[in-house]
């Protein structure tokens, strides 16, 4: 399939001069004339900005039936007292249509790839295929026993299987990573056993990392050491590894993280954090210390929405309030964080830039719609204008998701009424 985009907006770019092509899974043309060759279908992006889809790093996707509880919670008591008594009335046939119903949002608002971390990792790899979206699967994994071994572990179990059914389908659409939960849910020698493994099988790993201000002064209390020196001593970040939250990390944990920072992919989650009151990352810092710092949404328990278009703009606006420095982190910067530095947190070195030899991952965004009218600049419109409901099209490999309302690719409507049989 050769599809020509025409008339196309590019960040950076002049106004609606641009001509993309995309062949089968692959970007073959970008340039400012048009060029020659059959094509099986040309879209006119008149009107539109064509950017990078989005690449969501963080989310546990079939909380997405837990969306609206437990409200106004910090997150100790968020987790406790609501979300981890509801999670054992989970089952695989009440999770599905919630991740559908998640992966149709991020379609919906522009996102084609996400990182996961949740439990029934087969079912999300299952709908991931269908959907047509990439993935970095991973089962959280947890242990409360100082002796207990990877082997026998029944959790630890269902991340192998799953693991071993689906890494690399569909084309490499979907990845399976290991991942320990958190400090405060792990204990040492099993966290070791799961590196150790995910390094023998070549896998990436994840990791919830100083998300609260409690959970780091236990573990200092606790283990005499911060929860980033913990997981340096299992030698969890001698492989690539996206560690989700950071917002509590001291002076030392990020010399720490900057010494293995070939392997390190941090994942920015603001409104998240900032709806459990949790804190907040300091970003333009670690942009500074350079970092590879990615955007994640969440669960739609804590986040309540998977638009990834709300975390570029909080992650640029957050960044300025707080620096009281407007152009300490630009709206490229922004971009970057949602675009290429969640492909590379993702192993897809190929993905997040509009280039010759990536792979196909387009969206376009209205520049018509009433917030985005004039949009002189593509960057300053698609952080502090746009939002995901302004996406008219998402592509992901080549292959069209989303366009002008319809979705190719998932029966939305199904998924509604089934998981409003379990609300």
């Amino acid at each position: 399939m050769k599809i020509l985009f025409e008339n196309a907006t590019l960040v950076g770019g002049e106004k609606e001069k641009s001509y993309i092509v995309t062949e089968n899974d692959k970007i073959v043309f970008v340039g400012d004339c048009l060029p020659d060759g059959n094509f099986d279908r040309r879209i006119n992006c008149k009107g539109k900005i064509l950017t990078s889809a989005l690449y969501n790093t963080h989310s546990h996707i079939a909380m997405t039936v837990f969306r609206g509880l437990g409200g106004d919670l910090p997150v100790q008591k968020w987790l406790d007292n609501v979300i981890l008594p509801l999670e054992d009335s989970l089952t695989e046939e009440k999770v599905r249509a919630p991740v559908t119903l998640g992966m149709a949002e991020m379609i919906r608002t522009g996102t084609v790839s996400f990182s996961d971390m949740y439990m029934f990792t087969k079912i999300t790899a299952e709908e991931a295929i269908k959907s047509g979206m990439k993935a970095n699967i991973a089962r959280g994994l947890v242990c409360f026993d100082d002796e207990k071994s990877i082997i026998g572990d029944e959790r630890f179990e269902e991340a192998r299987n799953v693991y071993d059914e689906f890494n690399g389908e569909a084309n490499g659409r979907i990845k399976i990573d290991f991942a320990v939960h958190a400090e405060y849910t792990a204990r040492e020698k099993y966290t070791r056993e799961v590196r150790e493994y995910a390094e023998r099988v070549g896998a990436r790993l994840q990791a919830h990392l100083s998300e609260g201000a409690d959970e780091v002064k236990k573990c200092y209390a606790k283990r005499g050491m911060t929860q980033t020196e913990f997981f340096e001593r299992c030698g969890y970040f001698d492989l690539p590894v996206t560690l989700a939250h950071c917002v509590h990390l001291t002076d030392s944990d990020i010399d720490i993280l900057e010494s293995h920072k070939n392997n390190v992919f941090i994942s920015h989650n603001p409104t998240s954090n900032l709806k459990l009151a949790s804190g907040i990352m300091r970003y333009s810092y670690l942009l500074e210390r350079g970092f590879t710092v990615s955007l994640g949404t969440d669960g739609a328990a804590s986040n309540n929405r998977q638009d990834m278009f709300r975390e570029i703009n909080l992650s640029a606006l957050l960044a300025k309030g707080i620096t009281q420095n407007a152009a300490l982190v630009r709206a490229e910067d922004a971009l970057f964080s949602a675009q290429r530095a969640g492909a590379l947190s993702q192993g897809r070195e190929l993905s997040g830039e509009i280039k010759v030899g990536a792979k196909a991952d387009i969206i376009l965004v209205d520049t018509e719609s009433l917030s985005n009218i004039p949009a002189p600049d593509a960057a300053q419109t698609l952080v502090y204008s746009a939002s995901g409901s302004d996406v008219t099209l998402t592509m992901c490999d080549g292959k069209i998701l989303y366009e002008d309302g319809r979705f190719n690719t998932i029966d939305v409507e199904r998924a509604v009424y089934e998981i409003k049989k379990y609300i």
